[in-house]
């Protein structure tokens, strides 16, 4: 059985518009953080995106005030894969930023598992009814 993969992750950064004049620091993306679920030929089987973009208006003429939290979030899902070999994970940051001098400070902490894969109901049933049989079993075998 091939397993899962649960991420948990974390993420916050700063925002600072460095430049002159100030005209505010932005940044664009579809998703931040992306996780990929690899199979042994390194094709992405499953993945899952966090974050999203983010702008804040110039800050105040006397310079004070540039620098913008890009606020914590925290995430995370469960790759799946149904193929022989899957075992990498792959995390990748990407943005356009808004240029002219911003810079972009980020921290992240993400936690890897394995995740036990949940068996289909066609799988459970008939080994909920084995079971069931066996309990009777054994009980008509001890009292009688």
């Amino acid at each position: 059985m091939v397993p899962n993969v649960a991420i948990a992750s974390s993420f916050s950064g700063v925002l600072t518009d460095g430049s002159t004049p100030k005209n505010g620091v932005s940044l664009t993306t579809p998703g931040l953080l992306q996780y990929d679920f690899l199979d042994a030929m390194g094709t992405v089987v499953d993945s899952f995106t966090l974050g999203s973009q983010a702008s804040f208006p110039p800050g105040s003429p006397d310079g004070s005030g540039d620098s913008h939290p890009y606020e914590p979030l925290s995430g995370g899902g469960i790759l799946t894969c149904d193929t022989v070999g899957c075992g990498s994970v792959k995390l990748s940051l990407g943005f356009t930023g808004s240029g002219g001098g911003d810079s972009y400070d980020f921290i992240s902490r993400s936690d890897v598992t394995v995740a036990e894969k949940v068996p289909e109901p066609s799988t459970v049933v008939p080994l909920a009814l084995l079971g069931l049989v066996g309990i009777f079993g054994v009980q008509k075998w001890l009292f009688n």
